[in-house]
């Protein structure tokens, strides 16, 4: 009786069946293609926080420009020497950011901002030497003309000295 026992053990063929490696390779497709698709979103993520923290200091740095420059008087007209220019300069820079800076005369005993002059969009009613500014700095990662992916706004105020 031993002698068959021994004969079907020698009949078995070593090795994995083809249904075996087929099952195997999916699984491992599966975990490829997860493992990417988790890479693809962490890159997209790493990419906008780059672009957001490269926004912030480019507005920090525009703020710090407008509080370096003179001050303009936004109460007289763009033709009068306390005013010599419309708007404060726009700082340079690379890559796809837009700034838009806001500016608005503050009532300092009030803390309510002014409204502007309805006849002139660029001379407010009245300026008591307290602007608040605002900086809005627009970014593009995914390199679409018609999609901003993120902003950053930052709020600072200038003071006539």
């Amino acid at each position: 009786m031993a002698a068959p026992v021994n004969n079907r053990i020698r009949l078995k063929k070593n090795g994995f069946s083809f249904i075996e490696v087929l099952i195997a390779m999916l699984i491992l497709t599966v975990v490829g293609v997860a493992f990417l698709i988790t890479l693809q979103y962490a890159l997209r993520a790493n990419m906008l926080d780059d672009a957001k923290s490269t926004a912030e200091s480019l507005a920090r740095s525009q703020l710090e420009s407008i509080k370096k420059e003179a001050y303009l008087d936004f109460s007289k007209v763009p033709v009068d020497p306390l005013r010599p220019k419309d708007a404060y300069d726009i700082v340079s820079f690379t890559g796809d950011f837009a700034i838009t800076v806001t500016i608005e005369p503050v009532d300092p005993t009030a803390g309510t901002p002014n409204t502007i002059i309805q006849n002139s969009p660029d001379v407010w009613s009245w300026d008591r030497g307290i602007q608040k500014i605002t900086v809005f700095v627009q970014f593009d990662v995914s390199n679409n003309p018609n999609v901003w992916d993120g902003s950053v706004t930052i709020e600072g105020y200038k003071v006539n000295r």
